[in-house]
C-alpha cells in the first residue's frame, strides 16, 4: 500500500466518523482537533493519521467502519502505519 492509497482510505474513514454526531464528538474530545482544524487541514497527513488512530483506540468503531467502507481492518491499520511514518 502506498501513501496515496493510505490517504484515500483515511479520508474515507474521516468522512465515516463525521457522518455520526456521537463519533464526531468523540473524535474531537479524544484528539482535541477542532472543526476549524479539520477544514483547514483536510488533506494533511497528521489529520488523516489522527482519524485512523482514533479508530485504533476503539475496536467496535474500527470493525464497523471497515465493514461500512468495505475494506479489511488490517488495511486500515496498514494505512495508519504508513501515514504515521509520514508525519514523524
Amino acid at each position: 500500500m502506498d501513501n496515496q492509497t493510505s490517504q484515500a482510505i483515511a479520508l474515507q474513514v474521516l468522512v465515516w466518523i463525521l457522518q455520526d454526531d456521537n463519533r464526531a464528538e468523540r473524535l474531537i474530545a479524544v484528539t482535541g482537533i477542532t472543526p476549524d482544524d479539520m477544514r483547514a487541514s483536510l488533506n494533511e497527513a497528521w489529520l488523516l493519521s489522527a482519524a485512523l488512530s482514533y479508530l485504533q483506540g476503539y475496536e467496535p468503531d474500527l470493525i464497523q467502519c471497515a465493514k461500512d467502507i468495505e475494506i479489511a481492518p488490517e488495511h486500515l491499520m496498514a494505512a495508519a502505519t504508513i501515514l504515521a511514518q509520514n508525519i514523524a
